[in-house]
């Protein structure tokens, strides 16, 4: 009864130290928080948008050489890439950043660059087009972070230059450090902002927020660049909801006013299924409108029509005006 009582007792004490070390672990575990981020909730097409990231750094273990990742998600159009600056400011210096290197990975479960690598980990929030970009910057200077040297606060200014197009969009946020495991969620963090409204800007709303009828990918583009039409039949009742073949109705405006048209039951304009009531149709805008050498496409206007003809869906519904798509000028 002895000898039982005593080895019950060693088991018991090996499971006391086992649990106090993995509960030592988690509280050695190194966090990082990304606090809040202050946005506008507008601004006008090709003026500077500026935005604060508050990040906290709760250091529990030793990370020599780390640096300071911001991501930042915009729309393409914006070309944040080119567009925006970083500085930060904290209670271990301050400094400026710059875009990492294209072959920098996240440390931890990802083998993709960081720009890409987001896409995975942190998405496109609430944005149903996803024409955007994330876009990420490092601290110039390294940092050695040392166990229990007290908390971090960091403060990141992002600057960008708002692009040309008037939207309706999800900006998005990541704060991280080169040398925190991007698999543990305490150690890095993102965030969405509410819908950013741009005015001012070239053509129609363009709305990341809401479902659409229809959108062209790019949201910007060339008329020499292949683009794609995509339909979505199921986004709001329209007469097309239930059609078993789609065809594009478009007329094509030259910047001298020339109207060229496109829209009949013809190969080159019938869309392509993609299953759950989804369309599209990849084309190139000048040789599918077959535009003299000597003329730029402005803009297209079109709808969607079924086999026969007779049915038709425009902006907003049935009811609504042609879905509209402005070139980007050289």
């Amino acid at each position: 009864m002895q000898i039982m009582t005593w080895l019950k007792n060693i088991k018991d004490c090996r499971y006391f130290k086992s649990l106090k070390l993995f509960f030592l672990a988690l509280f050695l575990t190194q966090c990082l928080t990304l606090q809040s981020v202050t946005q506008p909730s507008t601004g006008k097409a090709g003026e500077i948008f500026t935005a604060v990231v508050q990040t906290q750094i709760r250091p529990a273990a030793d990370e020599p050489g780390a640096r300071l990742i911001i991501g930042f998600l915009a729309p393409k159009s914006w070309n944040a890439r080119v567009n925006t600056t970083m500085t930060y400011t904290s209670n271990i210096g301050n400094g400026t950043m710059s875009r990492v290197p294209a072959n920098l990975t996240p440390d931890g479960g990802s083998d993709k660059p960081w720009e890409e690598a987001l896409i995975d980990k942190a998405g496109y929030g609430g944005n149903y087009i996803r024409d955007l970009d994330w876009v990420v910057f490092q601290s110039d200077l390294a940092y050695n972070i040392r166990n229990g040297q007290g908390d971090i606060n960091i403060r990141t200014t992002v600057k960008t230059k708002i692009g040309p197009q008037n939207m309706v969009v999800q900006l998005g946020y990541v704060a991280a450090t080169t040398t925190m495991d991007i698999d543990n969620s305490s150690q890095w963090g993102y965030k969405f902002s509410d819908c950013f409204t741009v005015t001012d800007g070239q053509g129609p709303v363009i709305d990341f927020c809401s479902p659409q009828l229809s959108l062209i990918e790019p949201t910007q583009n060339m008329d020499n660049d292949i683009v794609t039409i995509n339909f979505d039949a199921d986004a709001v009742p329209n007469a097309l909801t239930n059609a078993d073949k789609v065809y594009l109705c478009a007329r094509g405006y030259t910047q001298n006013n020339q109207e060229i048209e496109v829209c009949g039951q013809e190969m080159k304009a019938q869309m392509t299924p993609l299953g759950a009531r989804k369309w599209r149709l990849d084309l190139w805008p000048r040789g599918y409108f077959n535009v003299p050498n000597n003329q730029i496409l402005d803009r297209i206007e079109y709808s969607f029509t079924d086999a026969s003809g007779t049915k038709q869906v425009l902006d907003k519904g049935d009811a609504g005006k042609r879905f509209v798509y402005k070139f980007a000028c050289e």
